[in-house]
């Protein structure tokens, strides 16, 4: 388990990520809507204004304490009588969890039920320029462009060396494909 929200959504959203960008959204979509109303049943099911969790949480500390905090009551007298559920804050209490799942995620609209201005339906078809795929295995990560590379601290990216040759010490060729005499 990450605590890192960005690696768990990577992992979330891995059987979906080589989908067009629409069908990207609608997964992701639909995977909130999961989540939500996952969590929505389960808010409704709690019992009072705390979540079981918290309050055995709660309850097994006021036993381990020993029903600490105490008041003073006396000179020599001590009261304990402070409810343990005072002291929940107010974020892990039912009403703040029901008003952070309550907005509404509304699906995609149909494609054919979608109102194309005229201006756009006028335009010439675009065609897919003319590719030819690569030969190997599709890549799983993104390649970088340049500007994305890291910069050493000297201030601008190494420069490709171009071969030397080490028998004729000229540039061009290397010692393989040397024309020179051997000494």
């Amino acid at each position: 388990m990450s605590s890192n929200i960005a690696e768990a959504l990577n992992a979330a959203l891995l059987p979906a990520r080589e989908s067009p960008i629409v069908a990207l959204f609608e997964f992701i979509r639909t995977m909130l809507c999961r989540w939500f109303e996952s969590r929505r049943q389960k808010i409704e099911k709690m019992h009072g204004d705390i979540p079981e969790e918290v309050d055995k949480e709660l309850s097994l500390n006021m036993e381990q304490s020993a029903g600490l905090p105490a008041v003073r009551v006396g000179a020599w007298t001590f009261e304990v009588n402070v409810p343990y559920k005072s002291l929940v804050d107010d974020i892990h209490k039912k009403p703040t969890w029901l008003s952070s799942i309550s907005c509404i995620t509304f699906p995609i609209p149909d494609p054919d039920n979608v109102d194309v201005p005229q201006y756009i339906l006028d335009l010439p078809e675009t065609m897919f320029p003319k590719l030819k795929r690569p030969p190997g295995r599709p890549a799983k990560k993104r390649k970088r462009s340049a500007g994305e590379y890291p910069v050493p601290e000297g201030g601008t990216a190494k420069k490709k060396k171009h071969n030397k040759c080490s028998i004729c010490h000229k540039g061009g060729h290397n010692r393989r494909s040397c024309k020179e005499p051997l000494d």
